[in-house]
């Protein structure tokens, strides 16, 4: 597996800055696809989980929401990054239009979520790395005010450490793939490293914040972590809609044809 390949299979479950496999471009900024999907469709894919419903005591009214939630946020993150790429010549406006956005998704989820999303938001922040929450998260962003010597500091010392775990792979397993299970440990590995190294360029009040904001540990599902790190949040089948016969049309007659057993797929939400 080549080096940038693995880069990008570690590197995002911290999720911190890889690129998705469908070339998705640069991100507005210079900041990662998982800033950008913090408030967007990494959301669902979270909410998706089976292990994080039960967290959050879902009920079917609640999976109900989900493929509708995706829809929404789909064309909300369309109108972010364009509002961003307008906005990089100004730093502040830039931040501006990204704080202000996390504030607009957060009061939307609470709305959904109710009182059950405050620990969706600590899982959010555990999922997403800390990273990822300090650029997109607004009541990260005031709690921490970190400066800018901390955020350079924070990101030569993570790429320092992504660095020094891809050439363990590389060692490791040379030209072969490396296996699902290995990079998923890999992975994980490296979301406590890159916290641990944001502790440590943190004074004792950020650390006390984050200890705060973060939550109770809860361990973030593999299909997660998978989805995370490859950027892609694709609706699950069972979210597909599908156009179905009406009752009695196509039953089996004598001499005719069988009816299919696939329904048509309409188009993906």
């Amino acid at each position: 597996m080549k080096r940038l390949t693995l880069l990008v299979a570690v590197g995002a479950t911290a999720i911190a800055a890889a690129q998705s496999p469908r070339s998705r471009g640069k991100a507005p900024g210079g900041i990662s696809w998982a800033a950008m999907d913090y408030n967007g469709l990494g959301v669902v894919t979270l909410l998706e989980a089976p292990e994080i419903q039960r967290e959050l005591k879902f009920e079917d009214k609640d999976r109900a929401n989900v493929p509708l939630l995706r829809d929404e946020l789909r064309e909300r993150n369309k109108t972010l990054e364009q509002a961003l790429r307008d906005a990089v010549e100004s730093r502040d406006l830039f931040v501006q239009k990204l704080v202000q956005h996390s504030r607009d998704i957060d009061k939307e989820l609470e709305t959904v979520l109710g009182a059950r999303f405050v620990r969706f938001k600590e899982i959010r922040r555990q999922a997403f790395g800390v990273q990822a929450a300090a650029t997109a998260d607004a009541e990260v962003r005031d709690g921490f005010a970190m400066t800018e010597d901390q955020r350079i500091t924070l990101n030569q010392l993570r790429k320092a450490k992504l660095k020094e775990i891809t050439d363990e792979l590389m060692k490791a397993h040379g030209g072969t793939k490396v296996p699902q299970s290995v990079l998923d440990e890999a992975a994980r590995r490296f979301a406590l490293i890159e916290e641990d190294l944001f502790k440590k360029n943190l004074n004792d009040q950020q650390n006390a914040k984050w200890k705060v904001l973060a939550g109770e540990p809860f361990k973030i599902p593999a299909a997660v972590v998978r989805a995370f790190r490859q950027g892609v949040h694709d609706a699950p089948k069972s979210d597909k809609r599908v156009r179905r016969e009406s009752p009695g049309k196509g039953k089996k007659e004598k001499g005719s044809n069988p009816p299919s057993e696939v329904a048509k797929e309409g188009k993906k939400p």
